[in-house]
C-alpha cells in the first residue's frame, strides 16, 4: 500500500519494477526470471484475490522493466490474461491504477499482520497460509514464524467456535521436523480417540500445491495402514462408506467420498488422508468465504461428528460384556454407551486413577493387596456424570471432580442404579454392612 502515493499511470517507466520489490520488501530470488520469482511469493494469489473479490487490479503497480521485452514497463501478460484482457490494454490498465489509488484498502485488509501472532479473522488465516506455505517450505523448519502460527494460532481460532472445549482437542501441524506436504488442524473427540492415527475426526487439510483448503470428516490413517498395508487406501474409502451411510441425509450439501490433494508422491500419507475423507467442503485460495460461512459449515461438520460418536460401536460388539444394556430403550442405550465410552478413554481414565488412587471407593477392595504385584494400579475409572445429564452437549470430563474409582464388580453394579453419580449413596444402599 505504501507504493501507491507515488504511482502515476501517465509514466509507467517510473513505477517499480519486479526486482526492486524484491529489494524493498527483503525478498529472495526464488526464480531466475524476477516476475516469475515474485508469483511464488505471493503476487499471482494477491492478483486472484482481487479478482475474486471483485477490487481494483492493484498488481498492475508492479512492472517489467526488462530492457527490449514486449511489455517493458508493463506488467506482464500474465496480468492482463488473469482479467481476461488484451495484452497491453493501456486504458484499462491506467484505469485500474487510478481505482487503486482511490480504493480504500482497510475495509478489505486486516487491522492487523496475519503473521504477526495477532489473532486475525480465520478466512484471513487460510488464506495467509496457502500464500505462503510454498514459499516457507523451501526455508529453514525449525522455529520458523509460519510453523509456529499453524502450530498456534489456528487451533485457537477454530477452538471458539467449539462449544466443549473439554471434550474436544485441537491440534495444528506443519509437519514433524520438517515440512509437510499436507498442513492441517484437526478437532478431535477425546471419547473416539486421542490421535489423528486412528479413529474418525474433524481437520483442515491444506491442498498440497497450495490452491486451497478442505474441511473434512476424515479417519485416522496410520492404523488402517498397519493392518492393510497396501490396501489402506481401498479400505478407508469402504470405511468412509459406511460413515457416509450411517449420516444419512445430514451429509446434505457437502461433497461425499475422497478428495483431491495434489499429492506429488504416489503413496504418501497424503493419499490416505485422499481416501479416508467422508465428507467435505473445498475452499478455493483467492475465494476464501467470510468467517460466517465458514462458520456456519464448521458447526454442520461438528453436528455430523456427534452424530457419528453417538453411533459409535467400536467398544461395544461384545454382548457378555454388555449385558447391562439389555432391555434399555434405544436412547437409554445410546447414553449408557455414552457414559462407558467416557470411562474407557484412556487418557481420561489414567488421569482419574492418578487423582483418586487404586482402592474401590464404594467397597475398598484393593487389588494389589489381594493379588499381588499382578494387581498394582489396576481400578477402573467411574464417570459421576448422572445418565440423564448425558443427553445434553456439554459433558463435564475433569479427572477431580467428574471421575472416581471402583472395583470391577462395583462398577458393573452401580450402573445397574440410579446412583451412578453418588458413590457414598450406592455404598448406603447396595453394599453389606461388612462391604461399607
Amino acid at each position: 500500500m505504501s507504493l501507491l502515493p507515488e504511482v502515476n499511470s501517465g509514466h509507467p517507466e517510473k513505477m517499480i519494477g519486479y526486482k526492486e520489490v524484491h529489494e524493498k520488501l527483503g525478498l529472495s530470488q526464488r526464480s531466475t526470471d524476477w516476475g516469475e520469482s515474485l508469483k511464488r511469493q505471493g503476487l499471482d494469489n494477491l492478483a486472484q484475490w482481487t479478482k475474486a473479490h471483485d477490487l481494483p487490479a492493484i498488481t498492475g503497480i508492479i512492472v517489467n522493466k526488462t530492457k527490449g521485452s514486449e511489455n517493458e514497463h508493463s506488467p506482464g501478460k500474465g496480468y492482463f490474461g488473469l482479467f481476461d484482457r488484451e495484452n497491453l490494454d493501456w486504458p484499462w490498465w491506467s484505469e485500474q491504477i487510478e481505482s487503486a489509488k482511490n480504493f480504500d484498502w482497510e475495509s478489505v485488509l486486516p487491522t492487523t499482520p496475519v503473521g504477526s501472532g495477532v489473532v486475525s479473522s480465520f478466512s484471513n488465516s487460510l488464506q495467509y497460509i496457502l500464500d505462503n506455505y510454498e514459499v516457507a517450505s523451501d526455508e529453514r523448519f525449525s522455529d520458523h514464524e509460519l510453523a509456529k502460527y499453524i502450530r498456534n494460532n489456528l487451533p485457537k481460532q477454530v477452538a471458539k467456535w467449539v462449544e466443549d472445549q473439554s471434550r474436544y482437542e485441537l491440534k495444528g501441524s506443519p509437519g514433524q521436523g520438517v515440512w509437510a506436504e499436507v498442513p492441517w488442524v484437526s478437532v478431535i473427540d477425546r471419547l473416539i480417540t486421542d490421535t489423528v492415527q486412528e479413529g474418525f475426526y474433524l481437520v483442515y487439510l491444506f491442498d498440497a500445491k497450495q490452491r486451497g483448503v478442505f474441511l473434512s470428516l476424515n479417519q485416522g490413517v496410520t492404523s488402517v495402514k498397519h493392518h492393510y498395508g497396501s490396501g489402506a487406501a481401498q479400505a478407508l474409502t469402504a470405511r468412509a462408506k459406511d460413515l457416509l451411510a450411517r449420516l444419512g441425509n445430514l451429509a446434505g450439501k457437502f461433497d461425499a467420498g475422497p478428495i483431491d490433494l495434489s499429492i506429488r508422491n504416489v503413496g504418501a500419507i497424503g493419499n490416505l488422508y485422499e481416501a479416508g475423507s467422508v465428507c467435505s467442503a473445498y475452499y478455493e485460495s483467492g475465494s476464501i468465504p467470510s468467517d460466517d460461512e465458514l462458520r456456519s459449515d464448521f458447526h454442520h461438520f461438528m453436528l455430523m461428528y456427534e452424530d457419528l460418536a453417538a453411533k459409535d460401536d467400536r467398544f461395544f460388539r461384545n454382548a457378555d460384556s454388555e449385558d447391562d444394556e439389555a432391555g434399555l430403550e434405544e436412547e437409554d442405550a445410546r447414553v449408557l454407551r455414552e457414559h462407558k465410552r467416557i470411562e474407557r478413554n484412556r487418557s481420561l481414565a489414567r488421569k482419574a486413577k492418578q487423582v483418586h488412587g487404586y482402592k474401590c471407593k464404594a467397597c475398598g477392595f484393593d487389588f494389589e493387596e489381594r493379588y499381588g504385584a499382578i494387581g498394582r494400579e489396576f481400578i477402573e475409572a467411574h464417570h459421576l456424570e448422572p445418565l440423564a445429564k448425558l443427553k445434553g452437549k456439554i459433558v463435564k470430563l475433569d479427572p477431580m471432580s467428574d471421575f472416581t474409582v471402583l472395583c470391577s464388580n462395583c462398577h458393573r453394579m452401580i450402573h445397574k442404579t440410579d446412583t451412578v453419580g453418588d458413590v457414598q449413596e450406592f455404598r448406603a444402599t447396595y453394599l453389606h454392612e461388612g462391604y461399607r
